[in-house]
């Protein structure tokens, strides 16, 4: 498998955090695109800038008021089950 990666995020909103616009705007903004299906996110990296990735999310997302999940696959991942569609 090579180094390219996916990573799909969700998030789970709360009626005390901002309007889940605000927070498509911030990941968006990250390069992360809304897709439709059990993820809310999907965004591509490679195994170098994951970290600095996975940083960016969490640095953008504390403090509002919202819980997020995420996922990381090699892009070559058979996803047999249909679970990351």
């Amino acid at each position: 498998m090579g180094d390219g990666l996916k990573t799909y995020i969700n998030i789970f909103f709360s009626s005390e955090g901002p309007d889940p616009t605000e927070v498509i705007e911030v990941m968006e903004k990250l390069g992360a695109k809304a897709i439709v299906g059990p993820w809310d996110f999907e965004i591509e990296s490679n195994k170098e800038s994951l970290m600095k990735l996975l940083k960016g999310i969490h640095g953008a997302l504390k403090g509002k008021g919202v819980i997020y999940n995420l996922t990381s696959v090699d892009k070559g991942f058979t996803d047999e089950n249909n679970l990351l569609k």
